[in-house]
């Protein structure tokens, strides 16, 4: 009972935490509404976790790849992120209850977690601090990560549609789409810096 506390403990802590996916979760929230953004906090948990127990499956083999693995995904991710980014920068109305056909997809959530580097961290740390050996013990922490990811996630969207009241007028709506757009264009160009930087220091 104990492990499986710490297990939720450690799950909540790398769920809930901002991120991309959440910071979309939260855009998409405040631009669609909740329901409407229900498929891709369901993409972006099974996209998650689907990883995470791939992960735990050959935990071993991936952790030799881990630097080659985290180089490519890395700048993928960044450049996935920037230009998720640059396409809400880009939105200059309030568009919730008008075009559904925009909001952020099933797809789209669980590529997002499968180029998301601080995904393949807290997979391959899950599986280490926790010494995950066995599918019983795999399974059980993902069923754990699985439930709270799902609400962690969706809790970012319910933020988001609750500040619908708050940021009333299409002129909000679009200050802060600016400004969660530009949030992730950052996120991305400091992936991408971070990578460069340790490209420089291995190759000195």
């Amino acid at each position: 009972m104990t492990v499986w506390l710490a297990m939720a403990l450690y799950s909540l802590s790398m769920s809930i935490s901002p991120g991309p996916v959440n910071l979309l979760a939260m855009t998409n929230g405040l631009n669609y509404g909740f329901g409407r953004s229900f498929s891709y906090v369901s993409g972006a948990t099974i996209g998650f976790i689907s990883l995470f127990f791939l992960t735990g499956l050959s935990v071993s083999f991936i952790s030799e790849l881990m630097p080659n693995v985290m180089k490519l995904t890395g700048i993928i991710g960044a450049l996935f992120v920037g230009y998720i980014g640059w396409q809400i920068v880009k939105t200059s109305e309030v568009t919730h209850n008008h075009d559904p056909k925009n909001s952020a997809t099933f797809l789209e959530g669980a590529l997002l977690q499968w180029l998301n580097p601080k995904a393949w961290i807290a997979s391959i740390a899950g599986m280490s601090a926790f010494q995950v050996e066995n599918t019983d013990t795999l399974t059980v922490f993902s069923s754990i990560y699985f439930v709270i990811c799902y609400l962690s996630i969706a809790c970012w969207a319910f933020l988001g549609e609750k500040l619908q009241s708050v940021l009333n007028e299409p002129s909000k709506i679009h200050r802060f789409n600016q400004a969660m757009g530009s949030a992730l264009i950052l996120i991305a160009g400091y992936l991408l810096f971070r990578l460069a930087l340790e490209w420089l220091i291995t190759t000195d």
